[in-house]
Formats: structure tokens, sequence, C-alpha cells
């Protein structure tokens, strides 16, 4: 099975490489004199695409944010030992942030090894792609992300366009802030981009530890994430949300698709959490476990944010909650979380009058006594019943491929969806886990990372 798991890493890295464009072999290291800003702002002015740009231990604060236009790897000593410190006034800039100036090239970026203290003044880092050209090559890994916040900030990291690929394995620490946010482009994502699951064009999160009490995510304006195997705790109040997608708002549109699954949320002995707050969009949710003694947890909570056509701006998109299934949630490994829909009321108005949101219309969740009528059946390939109502899915346990190479089972779950009377089709399946891009050194040269 070892052997099993090892090629299969090695083929996932193999595909990745041949996608990306090929660096020069001929890509250099460069070595800024110290942490300064100013010594680390010359050596990233004299870095070339597919360059390292390589900051040594030393803390140091920063009155400006770190700009880098330009695909490389950017990488500091270790957690702990290259520390940078915030004293920005520009909080939606965040410490570094990162804006390719030719987004088609679609180079590989990288930021590793850092600690990065927002101070209580500005973001973390924060990650921008105001066009539609896809940029799915950015990896953020190995650092430790603390104090997000300030006017219009207090976010770990904050996402903004059309910027995709997997921040993994950092420790985030927002005591009242959120971890991530994933803003899109409005209109301009919604009339340009799809609505997949499962697909390489997202944000994935996995196997971050996230310590706080504010909204862990969130999501909004044509947006998008995957949080995936994550481990969140610290928490001083009732989590309500713990995660959260966005409808439409006065403000922009809807999130576009959300998948969150496999993470453990621990709540600690005294407090409560709400898993998810679903006001837009899709989104796949399953297999999440809320770790808690006192308070009781809701599983999600589904809403109409607005009406359709009256916010941003009179329009045609379905920006409501749709196309969703929630499974196998639970509280303590046992409890089934449940779905339900929530009475919100937004400006004197009842958002779900007449009812846009209908459960088995626009959302199905688990039925423990599944028989193909209704909600979400989980279990074996061979119990999914011959019979079904159009809709409705079955997460067949026992299908879907090897796409989490770390489990190691013969195969880890696809869900199938009941597209006509009595008719099942394959939807489903999730992406491969760990995400491609971890078993790859930026500039690419086909080295495994462990």
């Amino acid at each position: 099975m070892e052997i099993g798991k090892n090629i299969f890493s090695l083929f996932l890295t193999f595909l990745v490489s041949l996608s990306m464009s090929v660096v020069s072999s001929d890509a250099a290291t460069i070595n800024a004199a110290s942490a300064s800003y100013s010594d680390v702002s010359a050596a990233v002015s004299a870095a070339s695409s597919g360059d390292t740009v390589v900051v040594p231990a030393g803390s140091e604060t920063w009155n400006s944010p770190l700009i880098i236009k330009k695909g490389l790897t950017f990488e500091g000593a270790g957690i702990g030992n290259t520390v940078i410190t915030s004293n920005i006034t520009d909080q939606n800039a965040g410490i570094v942030k990162y804006a390719p100036a030719s987004p088609a090239l679609n180079e590989p970026f990288r930021i590793t090894g850092f600690t990065f203290d927002c101070n209580s003044k500005s973001n973390g880092l924060y990650l921008e792609n105001n066009t539609t050209t896809i940029i799915n090559k950015l990896r953020i890994d190995h650092n430790r992300i603390i104090n997000p916040g300030g006017i219009n900030a207090g976010r770990g990291i904050w996402i903004q366009g059309t910027i995709y690929g997997v921040i993994d394995n950092n420790t985030i620490e927002a005591p009242g802030g959120s971890a991530i946010t994933s803003y899109g482009l409005n209109s301009t994502s919604w009339d340009n981009l799809s609505r997949d699951f499962g697909s390489a064009n997202n944000i994935y999160f996995e196997d971050n530890t996230i310590i706080g009490s504010g909204t862990y995510h969130a999501s909004g304006h044509g947006g998008r994430y995957v949080a995936r195997y994550n481990n969140y705790s610290g928490v001083k109040r009732n989590m309500t949300p713990i995660f959260d997608i966005h409808g439409n708002q006065p403000a922009g549109y809807s999130t576009m698709v959300g998948e969150v699954y496999g993470n453990v949320i621990d709540l600690g002995g005294l407090w409560g959490g709400q898993l998810l707050d679903h006001r837009g969009g899709q989104a796949m949710v399953f297999n999440n476990n809320l770790i808690r003694v006192g308070q009781s947890s809701d599983s999600v909570k589904v809403r109409e944010e607005y009406a359709d056509a009256d916010y941003p701006d009179p329009n045609e998109y379905l920006q409501h909650v749709t196309n969703s299934y929630y499974w196998g949630n639970r509280a303590n490994t046992s409890t089934v979380l449940t779905a339900y829909i929530s009475s919100d009321v937004y400006d004197g108005i009842h958002p779900n009058d007449p009812p846009v949101i209908v459960e088995n219309r626009e959302f199905w969740d688990e039925n423990t006594s599944f028989d193909g009528t209704s909600g979400v059946g989980v279990g074996l390939y061979a119990d999914r019943p011959a019979e079904c109502t159009k809709g409705i899915g079955y997460w067949a346990t026992d299908k879907g491929g090897n796409w989490n190479a770390v489990n190691g089972a013969a195969n880890d779950g696809c869900l199938y969806k009941c597209t006509a009377t009595n008719t099942w089709t394959l939807y489903y399946t999730a992406f491969p886990y760990p995400h491609p891009l971890r078993g790859i050194s930026i500039p690419q040269n086909l080295h495994i990372v462990e």
C-alpha cells in the first residue's frame, strides 16, 4: 500500500509539472542582506521570474507593504526565525502583497518560512488578480500569521480576484478576525468563470492550524474557496458562524462555489457553534466534526440574503443558495448535524417569502433513513437505491477513485446525483488531496517536498 501511495504522489506531481510553464534552468537564488524592508525590497527587485529570494533570520518592523509582481519563491529562514512585524497604515494591502503584473504567464509563486505579525494593524498577506485570466500555481505554506487587525483589516490572508492554488501547513492566530477571506470580481466573475466543483481553479486551504474566535473563513463578491482537513481551536465565545459563504448584498454579488470537508473544529468545553452560514451560491459540505462539551451546535444555516433581482443592481443571476449538498457532519463524531432554513429578515422584508429556498429543491441534507426520495444518502455503492427522485444525492463511500492519497483507502467516496427520475449520474469527486502543488518545489523541478 505504501508503494502505491508513493507512486500516486509521484504521478500527481508529474501531471502538475506538465501543466506548468517551463522555468529556465538558470533560475537564480537572490539572498537579501537582512530582513529589513529595504534589503528585502532590493532583493525582490533584483530577482527575475522563477528566481528564489531568500530572507535570512532576523526580526524587523516594516512600515510599508512589500509588493511582488512576478512569479518567484519568497523564502524565509523558518517560522520564528524570520519575523516581520507590521507598522503598516494601508491595512488592505497586507504585509506582503502579491499582484502579478502579467497574469497571462500564470507563473508559479510561493511564500514559505516566515512569521508575519500583523500587530493588530494590517492584514497578513494580500493576494490579488483583478482580471479573469486564471492564475492557479500559487502556494502559501509553512508560515505563521498572527494578530491581524485594523480598519477594514483583520484577515490573516485576503484573496482578491482570480487567484488559485493551495494554502497549506500554516498557523494563523486571529483572536477576532478571519483566517482567510476570498472575494471575487462581482459581475465580472459571474460573467466569465465557471461554477464547477472539484476543480483546480479554486483556492484550497488545507492542513492548516487556525486559532481564534473570529469567523474562520468568509467569501463573497463572486469568490470561492475550499477548506479541507484543517484544525481549528482557541474558541473564546460561541462561533456563529465558523464558515461563512456570503450571498448577494448591496455591496456585491454572491459567492459562486464553496467546499468545506474533513475539518475538525474544537469548540472547547463552554462554547457552541454554527458550522456554516450559507447565504448564496452552491456548496458541498461534508464530514466535518465539531468537538464540544457544553452548548449545542447547529449544522448549516441556509438563508436568502436578498432577492436576486434587487442587489447589488437589477440582474438576472441566480445567486441564492442552489445545487448544494450537506452530509456526514457531526458533533463529537456521533451526533448528526442537520441543516435548516433561517427566517432572518433584512430591510423589514422576509427574504424567503415567497420561498426561493426549499429543502430538496435548492439544497439536500443527509437523510439517515435514505430511501431515494429525499435528501442525501451515505453508504456503499451496492446499497444505493435503484429508484431515485430528481435532485437527490448519494455519497458512495467505496467509489470515487483515490483522490485522497494520504488516506490510503481503496476509494475515498464520490457523490452521485439523480439527474432524472431513476437515473443516477456521477456528479462530484473531490480534487486530489494533498493538492498536487504541494509535491513541487517552485520553481518547478519535479522535487518532492515533505
